[in-house]
């Protein structure tokens, strides 16, 4: 795979099936109540709500893979290079670093979103276009816990309350 950048972790997924044709190196997501992967992405079909992607990430894609294929092995850690969706000339190292549509990232996202992972600056101010480092860490594979929090008037939810280690 040609945009890893270091070591990382490897996992097969014994009981998921690739949903198309989906490239080496993309980012994938999945939806819950399904075993499909998808292209992480905006414009993909499959996820329940395009607008916080990174809550579907769940790695990397480690080879071409074909519609309907499984296994599938992915890459659940590590750096990749990826393609910047905006300008990021001020963004600092470990900046979160968020989906925006298969291999192209934005540092910007809407609240409530996880991020891919965090970013590692390959040059001085990123330009549009231009390539960025990504170390990621997907949400599926993150310990997470919800609470509810209730008083006397009302109750809600307060979650992912283990350190995200970005």
């Amino acid at each position: 795979m040609e945009n890893r950048r270091s070591e990382g972790k490897l996992v097969t997924l014994q009981f998921c099936t690739a949903a198309s044709n989906i490239p080496a190196g993309t980012p994938l997501g999945c939806n819950t109540a399904t075993n499909m992967l998808y292209t992480l992405g905006n414009a993909t079909t499959g996820f329940a709500f395009t607008g916080s992607l990174g809550n579907y990430f769940i790695g990397v894609s480690d080879q071409n893979l074909s519609a309907g294929q499984s296994p599938v092995t992915i890459w659940t850690d590590g750096v990749f290079e990826f393609t910047a969706a905006s300008a990021w000339t001020t963004a600092p190292v470990g900046v979160p670093v968020m989906a925006d549509s298969g291999r192209v990232v934005t540092n910007t996202g809407i609240s409530g979103d996880a991020p891919l992972g965090s970013y590692i600056p390959a040059g001085t101010g990123e330009r549009s276009g231009s390539t960025v480092f990504v170390n990621i860490k997907p949400v599926m594979w993150r310990w997470s816990t919800y609470n509810v929090i209730s008083n006397a008037t009302s109750g809600g939810i307060f979650g992912d309350v283990f350190p995200r280690n970005l």
